[in-house]
């Protein structure tokens, strides 16, 4: 086990530390936790829990997460998610209906986990949600 620490992309700070296998696994770790990660640089997090890098879970996880269940993108990637985001107006509800992780559909729900820690985190910001979905920002529902 070795030493990380996880901190915030401009000021330096440090919002987590501990001892795990990989900084990926402890940004997990912080997550289940309930620790507060806005602002964090996963810069060195190789892998993130589900064996995938942050870039791969945005690059590719994200937009197929989704678009899974035919929605279109513009309307799953919109400003108000990001002003005010319950499940009343979460990605996952809009994808799939959900009112909680465990209305997401087994075959999405450890990647909507994942996504929804990031998303409520900050980690994961809209503009990297559109960039990965191939949205413009003036195409996006506001």
């Amino acid at each position: 086990m070795t030493h990380y620490q996880i901190k915030h992309r401009w000021t330096g700070a440090v919002l987590y530390e501990g001892e795990a296998e990989t900084l990926g696994a402890l940004v997990g770790t912080a997550v289940n936790a309930g620790a507060s990660l806005v602002g964090a640089s996963l810069v060195g997090a190789s892998v993130l829990p589900g064996g995938v890098t942050f870039k791969e879970f945005v690059d590719n996880v994200v937009p197929a997460l989704l678009a899974a269940d035919g929605v279109a993108l513009a309307d799953v990637v919109t400003t108000e998610q990001r002003a005010c985001h319950e499940w009343s107006n979460c990605p996952m509800h809009t994808v799939f209906g959900a009112n909680q992780v465990k209305d997401v559909p087994a075959v999405w729900r450890s990647h909507a986990d994942l996504f929804l820690a990031l998303f409520d985190s900050k980690i994961l910001t809209l503009e990297m949600v559109r960039a990965a979905c191939k949205l413009d920002a003036q195409k996006v529902a506001a």
